[in-house]
Formats: C-alpha cells, sequence, structure tokens
C-alpha cells in the first residue's frame, strides 16, 4: 500500500465522525478565501475606504489649522486651504473609488497581481492630481502675490508675476500627466502577463491547446 493510500484510508475513517464540527475547522475556509482571493480583496478595500477616511478627517484639521493663522496671513492661509481641500478631496475619493474597484474583482486563481494593478494605478493617480492641484494653485499665487513671493524659498517662484505662475502651471499638468501615464505603463504591463496567464487557464480548463 503506498503511503498516500494508509493517509487518504485514515482521513476516510476520521472525517465522517468529526463531521459535525466542521464549523470549527476554519482552516479549509481560509483557504478557500485565499485561493479565490476573496480575502485579500476585502482586506485592502477596507483599509483604502479607511485611509480615505482619515484623509478628509486630516484635511480637515489641517483646514482648521489653516484658518487660525488666517488673521496673521490671509492670503498664504487661504491658498493653502484652497490646496488642502484639492488635495485631500481627490485623494479620499480616489482611494474609496479604487477601493471599490479592488472590491468588485471576481474570484480567480490569479487573485493578487489584479490588485497590484489598480494600486499602481492608484498611486499614480494620486500623485498625479497632487500635481494639478499644485500647478493651478501656484499659478494663482503667483498671479495674486506677485511681488511677496520675493521673500519664499520656492525654486522658480522667487520673481512672482506671470512667468513664475506659467512655469507652475506647466510643471504641475505636466509632470503630473507623466506620473499618470508611466503609472498605467508599469500596470499595463503587469496587465498583460495577467491576460495572458488567465487566457491559458482557461484553454487549460477547456481542454484544449493555442493551435488545437
Amino acid at each position: 500500500m503506498k503511503a498516500n493510500d494508509l493517509f487518504d484510508k485514515v482521513e476516510s475513517t476520521v472525517a465522517p465522525p468529526l463531521a459535525k464540527y466542521n464549523k470549527y475547522f476554519y482552516a479549509r475556509d481560509i483557504l478557500a478565501q485565499y485561493d479565490g482571493g476573496s480575502l485579500f480583496r476585502e482586506v485592502i478595500s477596507a483599509v483604502l475606504k479607511i485611509m480615505a477616511m482619515l484623509t478628509v478627517l486630516g484635511g480637515l484639521w489641517m483646514n482648521f489649522k489653516m484658518l487660525e493663522m488666517i488673521g496673521d496671513f490671509p492670503l498664504p492661509a487661504i491658498f493653502a486651504i484652497i490646496l488642502i481641500t484639492l488635495v485631500s478631496y481627490s485623494t479620499s475619493h480616489t482611494l474609496w473609488i479604487r477601493a471599490k474597484t479592488i472590491g468588485a474583482q471576481p474570484d480567480s486563481e490569479i487573485s493578487v497581481t489584479p490588485i497590484i494593478v489598480v494600486l499602481i494605478r492608484m498611486f499614480g493617480e494620486i500623485y498625479s492630481f497632487a500635481m494639478y492641484a499644485f500647478g493651478v494653485v501656484g499659478f494663482a499665487i503667483c498671479i495674486v502675490g506677485g511681488e511677496k513671493l520675493r521673500d519664499l524659498d520656492f525654486p522658480g517662484l522667487e520673481n512672482g508675476g506671470f512667468e513664475a505662475g506659467l512655469y507652475t502651471l506647466i510643471l504641475g499638468l505636466f509632470g503630473g500627466f507623466l506620473i499618470t501615464l508611466f503609472a498605467y505603463f508599469w500596470a499595463e504591463l503587469i496587465n498583460i502577463g495577467v491576460s495572458i496567464a488567465q487566457n491559458l487557464e482557461k484553454i487549460a480548463k477547456s481542454g484544449n491547446t493555442p493551435g488545437a
């Protein structure tokens, strides 16, 4: 008798008496969630939603701090509030949307890689939104602030005015676009590998060969 046959016989003998205790044997259920990826999706989706809510609270807290300074530094405080509001909103909403995207992914033997693809895109999106906000608000600061920027140690903004504002706007918009482009590029490279693997999985299940 082979060793595996012996183990199977032991299992078939022991399993029936223990069947009524199956609800206490959690390993099978957890492993099934690992296999389909549902546990990974639920945990990461929940973490992203928590991060979204914390981002909103953090943005509100920072805005309250800016309001305390508005009497002494009205113009910088106002622009800081606008920047914080734009960044916190875009970050929190992106986190929430991508959390729902990950949570809605179907069960598959390839479960972790699709999550990584969404996360790579998400980080690129969040960073690009921050760059867009920096560009637009920086442009407004340069136009409105004018000569007051001479006292600030911001590279490229020392002289204020339209030229510095245009520089900031282009830097923010173009930089944010490039970040999104590269993030999506790397995500798509991974996604290509996932697509190939999923197609091979379908072919294997159907019992066909690629050349058939």
